[in-house]
């Protein structure tokens, strides 16, 4: 074999850090198994607690454990750094992508705990009513509304002249989440969203716009902010969200084309003619566009 096990390694280098990130982990009863995000996140609990009802369990569609389980690599490769500063010696990480996973779903271990079977409750919230996504004026247009607190239903109810009671408690707003929503609703439908969210945070209401693909490169914040990196004409591209010295994406440029640099490899590297160089592409050996 290649010899890249970590036994194989240390001996090598005692100092190395090895990090393994098998989907089941190094042992187990399923550590022979492929894994992907999309098929560990069911079997993490997360999928059983989406959706907007009994019936109806969602995935994220995003295969979340994958981004959470490089959150976990990081700090974890920073720690044995860290126990390397101590020691001198490198050391094995290993962890699962199912495991990582996993450990996103303490509430809701907790609440099967104590007797009470997590519920699935779309973009409500436990502790926060009313809560949740409503339509505006334009198609496809919406807006997220949440009140943390008694005060901020009571703002909201009087911004938006609800026609519902404005000293519900929150037990109260729980039980008439319906109602609450049919109200927010009938408020927000005929407005802009721009101009509900200027309103609702200025009066310190937690509320936000919810972008599409084309709303987030166009957004005032991603503007002002530089965010996109405009690499190609209409292809823009996410920045790096980290912002510190040294980092940049002013010199960003984009990736080589398919075949971009064939004739010039071909040519310069290994001497082929311009002839040689024609008939591999005319064999199909290398291509300069997709190949059909």
């Amino acid at each position: 074999g290649l010899r890249l096990d970590y036994a194989s390694l240390k001996e090598a280098n005692p100092q190395i850090i090895h990090i393994a990130m098998p989907g089941y982990g190094l042992y187990g009863k399923y550590s022979e198994r492929v894994a992907f995000g999309p098929t560990v996140e069911p079997m993490s609990g997360l999928t059983s607690v989406m959706g907007y009802g009994p019936d109806e369990p969602r995935a994220t569609a995003m295969a979340m454990p994958d981004p959470s389980s490089a959150v976990g690599a990081t700090a974890a490769v920073l720690t044995a750094l860290r126990l390397r500063e101590q020691t001198g010696e490198g050391r094995q990480v290993e962890m699962s992508l199912h495991e990582s996973a996993v450990s996103y779903a303490g509430p809701w271990l907790v609440e099967t705990q104590l007797s009470a079977a997590p519920e699935r409750i779309g973009n409500r919230h436990p502790d926060m009513a009313p809560h949740g996504m409503y339509r505006c004026k334009g198609e496809d247009s919406w807006v997220t509304i949440g009140c943390r607190n008694d005060h901020e239903y009571h703002l909201l109810c009087a911004l938006a002249k609800l026609q519902v009671n404005p000293d519900w408690s929150l037990a109260e707003r729980q039980a008439q989440q319906e109602t609450l929503d049919v109200a927010i609703s009938n408020w927000t439908h005929n407005q802009d969203a721009e101009v509900i969210v200027e309103q609702l945070t200025h009066a310190g209401i937690p509320a936000g716009k919810v972008l599409d693909t084309a709303g987030m490169l166009e957004s005032a914040q991603s503007v002002s902010r530089g965010f996109f990196v405009p690499l190609e004409s209409g292809t823009p591209m996410p920045g790096n969200p980290i912002k510190m010295n040294a980092i940049s994406s002013d010199d960003w440029t984009p990736c080589p084309k398919l075949g971009e640099h064939n004739d010039e490899v071909l040519a310069d590297w290994l001497n082929y003619d311009e002839e040689k160089i024609n008939s591999l592409y005319e064999d199909s050996v290398i291509f300069d566009k997709p190949p059909r």
